[in-house]
């Protein structure tokens, strides 16, 4: 167990996760998961917060993607990718199943005006 991620080097970390994954993939087990949550839950926010996606919705999404880690996890293979690589992809793929149609809130912070919002919705994600 990663007792603390912050103090192991980051190959420490990635090599402990695939393992943690490995492990998750041959069986439900709360304690491994934990693990991968803790380690993913906020790389996966800052993700969702890159794309604009507002605090609160982006901790449902991260809440769902990391479910989905769980349901997928028999589905994961060492062999062909590392644990950041397959977890990132999943949730790539929930943003452009679930999110991808919904519109953003436009925002010019360059802008001398009062309203920094134009509240006009955009197509980026």
């Amino acid at each position: 167990m990663l007792n603390n991620p912050e103090n192991a080097t980051d190959h420490e970390a990635h090599g402990r996760i695939d393992q943690c994954l490995r492990q998750l993939s041959m069986g439900e087990d709360v304690e491994i998961f934990s693990e991968i949550y803790d380690y993913y839950a906020g790389r996966v926010l800052t993700l969702l917060h890159s794309r604009g996606i507002q605090s609160v919705d982006a901790e449902h999404y991260m809440q769902d993607i990391m479910l989905q880690v769980w349901r997928s996890a028999r589905l994961y293979d060492a062999n062909t990718v590392s644990s950041s690589t397959w977890i990132f992809g999943l949730a790539r793929d929930y943003l452009l199943e679930n999110v991808r149609g919904e519109p953003r809130v436009e925002c010019d912070f360059a802008s001398q005006s009062d309203t920094l919002c134009s509240g006009r919705p955009t197509n980026a994600v």
